[in-house]
């Protein structure tokens, strides 16, 4: 119900449609459509001109959750669609609406995927649209090296490694050309950067950073030929 309620409020071409909440046997359901491809996780290692826009897609909706005041809380490739039209944002299972004077979330709860969440996250504090950002910004290193920021032997390795801002280097993917490979590292260690005032508020300022980066308003510019 509470994913319904969420999907009703939003209508944008990269984010799944919901078309009817019903309840069968006292339990809701929800009829959306049917997307047909690949998560955009099986899609990261494509040649830059191909997945760079894919995840401009991914940000501007993002941008528009924030532009109606809702969080989504667990970005990650694993809940991005590539379909035939594009990207499409799904599973808003642990979207909140920040109008809401009533929280899902109780103080001091953790929601979402580890190597996602911020280090203020960790120690508890609320999700606020500047940690859908660094989410992207996790999503846009892997797109940009091959691997996450932060890896570990174990859990609790990679969960001080977060805690401690420890990032793995950041080695770029051999075929991004230049100029565009060092404006992109930029963006991203800037998207990364959840200190307060030093990285971007939300999903807006960065789609209109990587759009300029990449340059047309698909993301499909020269700097990717």
């Amino acid at each position: 119900r509470h994913e319904a309620e969420l999907l009703a409020r939003l209508e944008h071409p990269h984010i799944v449609k919901l078309f009817k909440v019903g309840v069968s046997g006292g339990q809701y359901y929800l009829t959306m459509e049917w997307l047909e491809g690949k998560t955009l996780d099986q899609h990261l290692d494509r040649p830059p001109g191909e997945v760079l826009p894919l995840f401009l897609q991914v940000v501007d909706a993002v941008a528009y959750l924030h532009g109606q005041r809702i969080i989504h809380r667990d970005l990650k490739p694993a809940n991005v669609i590539v379909t035939s039209q594009g990207a499409k944002l799904i599973d808003f299972g642990l979207g909140k609406n920040l109008a809401d004077s009533l929280s899902l979330t109780r103080q001091g709860q953790v929601l979402g995927t580890l190597v996602f969440l911020t280090p203020a996250q960790l120690a508890g504090e609320p999700a606020t649209p500047a940690s859908d950002v660094y989410a992207l910004g996790v999503i846009l290193y892997r797109l940009l090296s091959g691997r996450y920021p932060f890896e570990g032997a174990n859990f609790g390795e990679m969960l001080r490694r977060i805690k401690e801002g420890r990032r793995e280097p950041l080695t770029l993917r051999p075929d991004l050309p230049m100029p565009l490979a060092g404006l992109l590292r930029e963006l991203c260690e800037k998207a990364l950067d959840h200190r307060p005032g030093r990285g971007y508020s939300d999903a807006a300022a960065l789609a209109g950073e990587l759009r300029q980066v990449l340059g047309g308003p698909d993301g499909k510019g020269p700097a990717l030929a």
